[in-house]
C-alpha cells in the first residue's frame, strides 16, 4: 500500500503538468504531455514526459526556489 497526501499530490501533479505545458508552447503551438502509472512491489510509480526541448541544468532541479521562468511567470511567490 502506498501512502500519500491527496491535496500534496495534486499540487505537485498540477505543477508538473503546467511546466510541461509551458516548456512545450516554449517551441511550438503544439505537443505531446504523457502520464503513465503503474505498480511496482509496495509502491506506485507515476511518470510525467512531455515534447518540450528538456532541461537545460538537470543538476539544479531539486535546488530550492530553482527557476527558468521569468518572474511572475511561475506558480511560486515572485
Amino acid at each position: 500500500m502506498t501512502a500519500a497526501d491527496p491535496h500534496q499530490l495534486q499540487q505537485v501533479f498540477l505543477n508538473l503538468v503546467n511546466n510541461a505545458v509551458d516548456a512545450i508552447l516554449e517551441d511550438s503551438n503544439e505537443g505531446d504531455l504523457w502520464v503513465s502509472t503503474r505498480a511496482r512491489d509496495e509502491s506506485l510509480i507515476v511518470e510525467f514526459k512531455d515534447s518540450g526541448p528538456g532541461v537545460k541544468d538537470a543538476s539544479r532541479v531539486f535546488d530550492p526556489f530553482y527557476t527558468t521562468k521569468p518572474v511572475g511567470k511561475g506558480t511560486g511567490w515572485a
